[in-house]
């Protein structure tokens, strides 16, 4: 068993946690890990400290392990909030997908005139064009796109955005998002976009 140093993505706390060989180069590999923060108290991504004491004598390291990943496909993430849309960028980056932000469902629909995204994922309740406008747009004009929205809501106790959920039969992640759970639903829908089989686990 190794020791290895890890920092909360979500609160930044830092932890030692101790892998076995395998573990360790994984982590080694894609640079972080999901596992409960005592901190947050919850399930949040784990990013690799390079200065981990144990890393000689394990036979690795992080030049020896890294690999260029190949892109896992291209994200537009439509949210008005900075904060938010910079933790779905970093999260989802990290995870080896191309992202591409956008502050409103306006701003969101001159990038869809231009690029292809294979997820997009939208907040519900925005300035000038919210998230069930879009959706509608998107029914109307680009109707392969509205197959790959996944939307985003702190708005749970509002009647109205939580029948429209409903009806329109796309997955929805809850604010604050579960960064495991985020990168689970992006995969599932990137992979019934594309009509590939999941991959064996």
């Amino acid at each position: 068993m190794a020791r290895i140093q890890v920092r909360c993505h979500s609160c930044g706390s830092r932890a030692e946690i101790e892998v076995n060989p395998s573990e360790a180069g994984d982590l080694y590999q894609t640079g972080y890990s999901f596992r409960p923060c005592r901190t947050c108290r919850g399930s949040t991504r784990h990013d690799f400290l390079s200065d981990s004491p144990d890393q000689s004598q394990l036979g690795l390291s992080v030049r020896d392990l890294a690999v260029e990943k190949p892109t896992a496909g291209r994200v537009l993430v439509i949210d008005d909030d900075p904060a938010i849309r910079t933790v779905l960028q970093k999260t989802l980056t990290g995870a080896g997908y191309e992202v591409v932000t956008a502050e409103t469902g306006r701003d969101a629909i001159g990038v869809l005139a231009r690029e292809d995204f294979e997820a997009i994922l939208s907040d519900v309740r925005m300035p000038e064009l919210d998230g069930p406008s879009l959706f509608r747009f998107l029914e109307q004009h680009l109707a392969e796109a509205k197959n790959r929205v996944i939307f985003v809501t702190g708005d749970t106790s509002n009647q109205e955005t939580m029948r429209f959920l409903g009806e329109c039969g796309r997955p929805h992640l809850t604010k604050p998002v579960n960064l495991a759970q985020l990168l689970a639903v992006v995969e599932a829908v990137i992979t019934m976009a594309s009509g590939s089989p999941p991959a064996a686990s």
